[in-house]
C-alpha cells in the first residue's frame, strides 16, 4: 500500500483545493500544529507498536509478523485519515503557501508530504522486524547453497524502499504536477474566456496533454535509471524471454537485470511505446526460478501489453470516478434544490452545506474510483494469468485449439513461487491483484477450455465495453449538471 499512499497523498491535495475549508484558524502555524503534532502522535504509536511485535519475534511467535505489517498499514490509513481531515476541515495546503510561498509544485510537494514521511516512518519501524527475518533467510541459504542476501542498516533500509516503491510513484506525479501547474501559470486556461474566445482554453489544454503524454512516454526510461538495472547477459534465459516477445509481435527496447541484492523476487513490462519499453526481473527471482518458470511469468507480462491493460485500467478507473461524480452531483443538487425553498436557517449556514455536499461527493468520487479500480484491476490480471497459459499452449503446439493442462500447471506453479520468495501467504487478499490462490484456482479452470472462449478474456471485454458506455453516459451527465 506504499504507491497508494503516494498517490492518494497528492490526490487529496489537488481535491481539497475545489472546496472551501470548512474551518480555518487565523494562523497557518496554528493549523500546521494541528496536522503536525497528531502525526506525531501516530508516528510515536508506530515506532513502539511495531518493535513490540518484533520483540514477540525473538520468543518464537510467527504471527507477529502479520501483525506488525498490519500495524504498518494501519498507521498508513489513519495518516491518511488525518491529512484529509487537515486539508478540508482546516486548509493545511492554504496554510503551507501562506509559509512557503506558491511556487510550482513546491507548496504541493510539502503539502502531501505528511502521509508520505510517515510511509518511510513505518518502513524504518519495520526494519527491526525484517532483520530478523533475514536472519532467518541467511540461515536457509548457507544450508542449500543459496545467494546470501545482505543485511542493510536502518538507514539504507530506508533508502532501498524509498528508491524502489516511493520514487517510481512520486517521480511521474510531481512531474505532471510541475507541469500542469507551471503551463497554467504561463498560460492559464480562463485567457481565451476572457478574451471572448476559447482559443486560450484549448490550446492551455493541448499544452497540458502534451505534457502528459511525454512524462508517460518517458516515464520506463527514466525508472531503469532510479533503479539499478543493467542488460541482461547472453543466455537461455535471454533467449525465451525474448521468444516470449516475438511470438505475441510485442517490441521491446532491451531485457534488463533490476539488481536488488536479492531483495524483491519479481518481473515486470515498463512503457507503452516499443521504443522505452522493457523487461525488467530482478535478481533475485533470477537465482531461485528456473527458466520455464521465468517463461511462464514474462508471459504473463507480456498479456498486460498485448491486452493494452495499462490504457483501458486508467480509462476504467475514469469512467467509474466520472460515473460516481455524475451520480452523486445530481443527487446533491437535487436535494439541495429541493431544500433551499424550505431552509429556514442563515445563507452563510446553507453555503456551508453546499460546501460540504461538493466535500462529499468529491471524496467519494475518490473512493468509488479506488474501489473500481481495485476491480477491474484483479480481472486484468486474471486475463493475464490466462494469456500466459494460452501463450505456453502455443509455444508447445502452434495448432493447438484448447489451454494444454501442462501449460495452466506451469502457470500455477509460477505464482506459487514468486508468492513463496517473497514471503505472501496464498490465501492473502491484494487490492489489486487479488489472492495467488484464487488466481491459480481460476487457472485450474481454464485447463482443457476452448483458447477462443476463456472467461477472463469475456470479463475484460465486457468491462472494456462498460468503460465505454460510462465514459459517454458520465460526460453527458456531468456536462449538464447544474454547478452546486
Amino acid at each position: 500500500m506504499i504507491q497508494e499512499t503516494v498517490i492518494a497523498a497528492f490526490l487529496l491535495v489537488v481535491l481539497s483545493g475545489a472546496v472551501e475549508p470548512a474551518s480555518a484558524a487565523d494562523s497557518p502555524l496554528v493549523i500546521a500544529a494541528w496536522t503536525l503534532g497528531p502525526m506525531v502522535m501516530i508516528a510515536v504509536w508506530c515506532v513502539w507498536r511495531v518493535g513490540r511485535w518484533a520483540r514477540q519475534l525473538d520468543r518464537g511467535r510467527v504471527s507477529a509478523v502479520d501483525r506488525a505489517e498490519r500495524t504498518v498499514v494501519v498507521v498508513r490509513v489513519l495518516a491518511l485519515a488525518w491529512h484529509a481531515l487537515s486539508l478540508f476541515a482546516w486548509g493545511w495546503a492554504d496554510a503551507v503557501r501562506a509559509i512557503v510561498g506558491d511556487w510550482v509544485l513546491v507548496d504541493e510537494l510539502v503539502a502531501a508530504s505528511p502521509p508520505i514521511v510517515m510511509v518511510m516512518l513505518s518502513i524504518a519501524s519495520f526494519h527491526s522486524v525484517d532483520r530478523r527475518l533475514r536472519e532467518v533467510v541467511v540461515r536457509r541459504a548457507l544450508l542449500e547453497g543459496w545467494p546470501v542476501p545482505p543485511q542493510l542498516t536502518r538507514s539504507r533500509y530506508v533508502w532501498f524502499w524509498f528508491r524502489h516503491a516511493v520514487a517510481p510513484v512520486i517521480l511521474p506525479v510531481c512531474l505532471l504536477a510541475a507541469w500542469a501547474e507551471a503551463v497554467d501559470r504561463v498560460w492559464p486556461a480562463e485567457a481565451g474566456h476572457d478574451a471572448g474566445g476559447v482559443a486560450g482554453g484549448w490550446e492551455s489544454i493541448a499544452v497540458q496533454a502534451i505534457g502528459v503524454v511525454l512524462i508517460v512516454a518517458i516515464g520506463p526510461w527514466a525508472l531503469t535509471r532510479v533503479w539499478p538495472t543493467v542488460p541482461m547477459g547472453a543466455g537461455e534465459l535471454r533467449d525465451r524471454l525474448r521468444a516470449v516477445c516475438e511470438r505475441n509481435a510485442v517490441r521491446v527496447a532491451n531485457i534488463l537485470l533490476w539488481r536488488t541484492g536479492g531483495t524483491i523476487h519479481n518481473a515486470a513490462v515498463l512503457g507503452v511505446l516499443p521504443r522505452f519499453r522493457y523487461i525488467l526481473v530482478t535478481d533475485g527471482l533470477l537465482e531461485r526460478m528456473p527458466a520455464p518458470l521465468l517463461e511462464a511469468i514474462a508471459a504473463h507480462e507480456v498479456g498486460h501489453v498485448r491486452h493494452r491493460h495499462l490504457a483501458w485500467l486508467a480509462a476504467a478507473t475514469i469512467s467509474g470516478a466520472m460515473a460516481v461524480a455524475a451520480v452523486l452531483g445530481w443527487a446533491a443538487w437535487g436535494v439541495l434544490s429541493w431544500s433551499a425553498p424550505r431552509w429556514h436557517g442563515s445563507q452563510e449556514e446553507f453555503d456551508a452545506l453546499v460546501e460540504g455536499a461538493r466535500l462529499g461527493v468529491g471524496l467519494a468520487t475518490l473512493v468509488g474510483a479506488v474501489v473500481w479500480f481495485g476491480f477491474v484491476s484483479r480481472r486484468m490480471e486474471w486475463q493475464a494469468d490466462a494469456f500466459a497459459a494460452a501463450d505456453l499452449t502455443r509455444a508447445e503446439d502452434a495448432a493447438a485449439t484448447r489451454v494444454a493442462p501442462e501449460a495452466a500447471g506451469r502457470v500455477i506453479h509460477a505464482l506459487g513461487e514468486v508468492a513463496m520468495l517473497a514471503g505472501i501467504h496464498p490465501e492473502r487478499f491484494m487490492w489489486r491483484h487479488g489472492s495467488i490462490r484464487t488466481r491459480q484456482r481460476k487457472l485450474g479452470e481454464l485447463m482443457g477450455c476452448d483458447l477462443g472462449a476463456m472467461s477472463p478474456d469475456r470479463a475484460v471485454r465486457g468491462l472494456k465495453v462498460l468503460t465505454l458506455v460510462l465514459l459517454g453516459l458520465s460526460a453527458a451527465g456531468m456536462f449538464w449538471l447544474p454547478g452546486l
